[in-house]
């Protein structure tokens, strides 16, 4: 009896069972006489616990597919090996976690004067169910092989990845999903060849779960980087463009009782070039999230934007950084709302040989809050140029009613100041870096009160970042505004900056109005030459009968004065008209006189 019972409880107390499954396919040969061309790589198939299901907590699959191997002189090298993973998790009870990892097989070089192989995709799926009240978690990763460099030739085609992830737990336990996909990188290619593009990737819904818990969703999806373009003596050719990044997720949920959601979206870096080639675009960034809640107590909805790089240029000028655009939509029936928006976009390549830097990626970030009880919508953008000059812009708008926050940081050195309209429960912060202008930077910045009575903040920021050649002022400069009903409880205005501090508390519209109206504030002397720094912080508090306010403000070296108003043609008419009444009446009255005498 005793023999019977000794393993029965060694095997209670036994941890959980796991499996793990891992395969790599073998990587092609090089070509050799008799056959030049480069062979294939082998294919990778990893499945823990789909084709043969099993009863443990825990499984785990990646694949790699082989790399093709590089031909001979004038001959393409192998295609890459596909590669596939699976991995599912299906107990009655206890935790359950699966995770598939798979990385597709890069192409095969080509021979010198051969162009460079294709990649070869990933595919990577996962399922993880408990069911009781357990914590649940499923994560897929697929990322596309590299093409195939090229020695005189063109680069080869990257891969797809393709990944899809799910979980539940029919108790309400914690679930957790996560989806990653990355596209491959396009080949380079080396004297005088083009390099590929980059992959994009566009990715919708791919992950998805269920429980009356917690449920957390993510969603990351990155293009592939372009390939370079060198020149290697000969003239550069044309790199590749970095890839996009475009992740989609919407969720409508009725059961958890919190819920989180998030995307994330990376455009990929443009190659790199020289001796006269041309530079590849750095990719463009597309977040969006939408999310609906009937039932959670907790919604959160994020979306991350960040646009790709510009390739570099050794001996000219240098590509663009590709733009971002983050979009986060949060409805729920009560309770907590948040959303938030971040775009950073892309840093504009570096030139070389007297060759111009590439131009800065847009940033453009949105959020909103529909039908909760408290919470908040944020919203940020920002982007750079080599140099040292950035622009960032912030905005929060509260519950107390629909709240949304926008922003837009860009680099243009023609841009001007323009008003942005009022919108009831919106904060808005909107700027322009300027180098090369009369200004250093331009932006404006709107607040509407969204709630129904009771006293509430909205906050907009911008920080400049730029550098002086030589000893400067600082001056800021209000441009312009308009307002909406009675405007604002209070508004409060501070400046930060390298040279000088100020703030500025206004209670009435009628004293910001004035204050708007091209007043100009001198923050100081720059007297070093270097980086220097100006933030703006606006802090809006309202309530009452709807109102709101909206200004415009630029940054520059002396104070910004209104702009010489100029007759129009009909205007000048009707005062040559005058003037000829005036003249001619002068002379009748002087012949009068002329007379009388």
């Amino acid at each position: 009896m005793l023999a019977t019972a000794l393993p029965l409880a060694l095997a209670a107390m036994s941890p959980a069972l796991a499996a793990s499954v891992t395969v790599n396919g073998a990587n092609g040969a090089g070509g050799s006489i008799p056959h030049p061309a480069g062979w294939p790589g082998a294919p990778a198939d990893a499945d823990a616990g789909t084709t043969v299901p099993n009863s443990d907590s825990s499984n785990f699959a990646q694949a790699t597919g082989g790399n093709g191997g590089g031909g001979e002189p004038g001959f393409a090298g192998g295609d890459g090996g596909l590669a596939t993973s699976t991995a599912t998790t299906n107990v009655p009870s206890g935790s359950a976690t699966a995770e598939a990892l798979s990385y597709g097989g890069g192409g095969g070089d080509g021979g010198f004067g051969a162009n460079g192989v294709n990649a070869a995709a990933a595919t990577a799926t996962s399922s993880a169910a408990s069911g009781d009240a357990s914590n649940v978690q499923s994560t897929a990763e697929a990322t596309g092989g590299t093409g195939g460099t090229a020695y005189g030739g063109a680069g080869g085609a990257g891969a797809t990845g393709t990944a899809t992830a799910t979980g539940s737990s029919a108790g309400g336990g914690t679930v957790t999903v996560t989806v990653g996909v990355t596209g491959g990188a396009g080949g380079d290619a080396f004297y005088g060849g083009n390099g590929a593009n980059g992959v994009s990737e566009t990715v919708t819904n791919a992950a998805t779960g269920s429980t009356s818990g917690t449920l957390n969703l993510t969603q990351n999806v990155s293009g592939g980087a372009g390939g370079q373009a060198s020149g290697n003596g000969d003239p550069g050719g044309v790199a590749g463009q970095g890839g996009s990044g475009t992740s989609i997720l919407t969720v409508n949920d009725g059961s958890a009782s919190s819920l989180t959601v998030s995307t994330v979206a990376n455009g990929a870096e443009g190659g790199l070039t020289n001796s006269g080639g041309t530079p590849g675009a750095g990719g463009v960034a597309t977040a969006t999230t939408t999310v609906t809640s009937t039932a959670a107590t907790y919604t959160s909805g994020a979306a991350t934007a960040n646009g790709g790089l510009g390739g570099p240029n050794v001996s000219g000028n240098a590509g663009a950084g590709g733009a971002a655009t983050a979009t986060a939509n949060v409805t729920t029936s009560g309770g907590e709302g948040l959303a938030s928006a971040t775009a950073t976009g892309g840093t504009g390549g570096t030139g070389g040989s007297g060759g111009a830097d590439g131009a800065a990626g847009l940033a453009n970030a949105s959020s909103s809050v529909t039908g909760a009880a408290r919470g908040d919508a944020q919203a940020r953008s920002t982007t750079s140029v080599p140099g040292g000059w950035q622009v960032s812009t912030y905005a929060l708008a509260p519950v107390g009613g629909p709240a949304s926050a926008v922003t837009s940081a860009a680099i243009n050195g023609s841009a001007t100041a323009t008003l942005i309209p009022i919108v009831a429960g919106q904060a808005v912060s909107q700027a322009t870096l300027t180098p090369g202008a009369s200004t250093f930077g331009v932006g404006g910045m709107s607040f509407g009160y969204g709630g129904s009575g009771g006293t509430l903040e909205y906050l907009a920021q911008v920080q400049f970042i730029f550098t002086t050649t030589s000893a400067e002022s600082l001056w800021f400069t209000g441009l312009s505004n308009e307002s909406s009903g009675a405007g604002f409880d209070e508004l409060v205005l501070d400046i930060y900056s390298s040279v000088g501090n100020y703030s500025y508390t206004f209670t009435t519209l009628s004293a910001a109005q004035a204050f708007f109206d091209y007043t100009a504030v001198d923050l100081g002397d720059a007297s070093t030459p270097g980086a220097q720094y100006v933030d703006i912080d606006a802090y809006y508090y309202a309530s009452g009968d709807p109102p709101g306010f909206t200004f415009g403000y630029g940054i520059a070296p002396e104070a910004i004065t209104p702009p010489t108003t100029i007759p129009e043609p009909s205007t000048w008419a009707m005062m040559i008209a005058g003037f000829a009444g005036l003249s001619f009446l002068g002379y009748r009255q002087k012949k009068g006189r002329a007379a009388a005498a």
